[in-house]
């Protein structure tokens, strides 16, 4: 079985993959500029013995950015294949072992928290529960009826609650 060793690199000498299939975002990379920049480089970048980028293209732009010289990164016992590399590579960024549970979220965490941290509204069912309120609001009409005394206002009420939805203000 590969073994893998954590060894300090200068960030100069980590060569990114030209067939890294994913697309760095604007968003993405300040949010974890945010991270790094608060936390440090928790998780080691991931390089073939060639230095050779396998995982952490957006960590090494951030490093550079922030003028960061060194960085620790796993090696391998041995260079990876190329089949190998492009394997790790894709396992990497999609074997993901799990999702967010999104109840938890929501009842743990502060909304403004964790758009902080990298979510987006759409992620956590926002900007669908915005327009579907908008949606019914653009369905919904009022009417303002000013009456001169208590009892015509009791007779006019009596007269719309049975067609529509009434509610009676007293100022």
């Amino acid at each position: 079985m590969l073994t893998w060793k954590l060894a300090t690199k200068k960030v100069t000498e980590l060569k990114e993959n030209p067939k890294n299939p994913r697309n760095l975002t604007k968003k993405g990379l300040d949010d974890l500029e945010k991270s790094i920049t608060k936390f440090g480089v928790a998780e080691p970048l991931v390089v073939n013995s060639d230095g050779m980028i396998c995982g952490g293209h957006g960590r090494k732009k951030i490093l550079e950015r922030l003028n960061i010289k060194e960085v620790d990164c796993y090696l391998p016992s041995r260079k990876l294949t190329s089949k190998e590399f492009d394997e790790l590579n894709i396992r990497l960024n999609k074997n993901i072992a799990g999702e967010f549970n999104f109840d938890i979220l929501a009842n743990e965490f502060e909304l403004p928290d964790l758009l902080e941290w990298g979510f987006e509204e759409r992620e956590l069912g926002i900007e669908k529960k915005l327009k579907d309120l908008s949606d019914k609001l653009k369905n919904t009409f009022e009417v303002v009826i000013e009456c001169v005394n208590e009892k015509e206002q009791e007779k006019t009420y009596n007269e719309l609650s049975g067609k529509y939805q009434c509610r009676l203000l007293t100022l």
